[in-house]
């Protein structure tokens, strides 16, 4: 139990219960914030060895601290496991491996977000540019690349110009 609640980082927080981990918390009780309530939920998820673990929005209201910690416990954590996320965080959207789209209570699509972004799709339409950029870094920064490239070859040149008037 401590390696969970050090893992999930609520170590400081229980060291404060009067008992510690034997300290009961009960509705109406001892105020906990809103990202350790979560993190005290991804804990117990932790203890039971959970192999699916569906979350609501785990980032809303959250610290961006709390928002890291819990982001890395699901990665570690959870790897193995089958992690289903209602998320509008672009953040969280980056380490999903495929996505479901739902529109009027019916699944319009599922697929990875290169395939997703890479068509006329809802998901597309969905996002904006600057957040298609953002998921999909690596087809942007090969671009970036290729326009350096290109500027570099451009200054090469125009400096050879300009000797030749010389």
């Amino acid at each position: 139990m401590i390696g969970v609640n050090l893992k999930v980082g609520l170590k400081s927080v229980i060291e404060q219960f009067p008992g510690k981990l034997d300290f009961v918390l009960v509705d109406g009780g001892c105020v906990l914030s809103h990202g350790h309530k979560q993190l005290m939920c991804l804990a117990r998820s932790v203890l039971s060895k959970a192999k699916i673990l569906l979350l609501d929005e785990p980032s809303a209201h959250l610290d961006p601290i709390t928002y890291q910690i819990i982001r890395r416990t699901l990665k570690q954590a959870f790897a193995d496991c089958t992690v289903i996320l209602s998320e509008h965080r672009l953040e969280a959207m980056l380490e999903c491996q495929r996505f479901l789209v739902i529109e009027e209570n019916k699944v319009r699509q599922y697929d990875s977000i290169q395939r997703l972004l890479s068509e006329k799709s809802l998901f597309r339409q969905a996002i904006s540019p600057s957040d298609r950029l953002r998921l999909l870094p690596h087809r942007n920064s090969s671009r970036q690349r290729s326009r350096s490239q290109i500027a570099a070859l451009k200054e090469e040149t125009e400096e050879e110009v300009q000797e030749t008037r010389l």
